[in-house]
């Protein structure tokens, strides 16, 4: 399993798409090396956190957890003002591999016959979301229920990215953003990626189990983050 993450600063020449393109290269490089017994300097992942880290990125760090044990490695500085390297044992946002932990979740739920992943998402939660009735939790798994996605509004620019990054947003503040636009598209019609549904499905998880889903991952590392901001569904 790969959890990587990067420094959240973006200078004013850098575009947010800009700063997703270098974590989706540091993702791929990641995802086709194999993991090396330790975090040489010259070992493929190394190698690769140091690309994203050449391409612009102040700084990069990423955890391997595979059968042959755990890696960890980091490039760059955790903050342009200082020569201080990024810490790969510190804590830092899992974005949007949140969304894995939650379908799984999700889906464990239904193998449990707590949830149906064809029951409309107002079952769980009436009055979330203007079409609750007609979204399924499948939909909302698959990216196809046409929630507006209110990362849009969030995300859009690297002021907006700052302000945001310094904002702590609750679950129903965000899937407020989204229903103030209305629907994307009618629920099932066609498929974009979404982040709000995911927040929906995070909710639905919290209503069902009565757990919280914030906290510790799944994999019981303490050290990584799955929070409520906006990068974070």
């Amino acid at each position: 399993m790969l959890i990587l993450g990067a420094v959240p600063i973006l200078r004013r020449d850098r575009s947010l798409s800009r700063t997703a393109t270098l974590a989706a290269a540091l993702a791929l490089a990641l995802s086709v090396a194999a993991p090396p017994a330790s975090a040489e300097a010259g070992s493929p992942l190394q190698k690769a956190l140091d690309g994203v880290v050449a391409a612009g990125a102040p700084g990069a760090v990423a955890e391997f957890q595979g059968e042959r044990g755990v890696w960890r490695g980091a490039s760059g500085v955790a903050d342009v003002r200082s020569p201080r390297p990024p810490d790969p044992r510190s804590h830092w946002r899992i974005a949007s591999i949140t969304k894995t932990f939650t379908a799984t979740v999700t889906l464990q739920l239904a193998g449990e016959g707590r949830i149906g992943l064809d029951d409309p998402v107002g079952r769980y939660l009436p009055g979330l979301l203007p079409d609750g009735d007609r979204i399924t939790v499948r939909m909302l798994l698959q990216h196809t229920a046409g929630t507006y996605n209110y990362v849009a509004d969030l995300l859009g620019t690297p002021q907006q990215v700052r302000d945001t990054y310094r904002t702590t947003y609750r679950p129903a503040d965000l899937v407020g953003i989204a229903n103030a636009h209305g629907p994307a598209f009618p629920p099932g019609e066609r498929w974009a990626y979404d982040n709000t549904g995911y927040i929906v499905l995070g909710m639905l998880i919290e209503k069902v189990t009565g757990r919280p889903r914030t906290g510790s991952s799944p994999t019981g590392s303490s050290a990584r983050s799955a929070s409520r901001t906006p990068a974070s569904p």
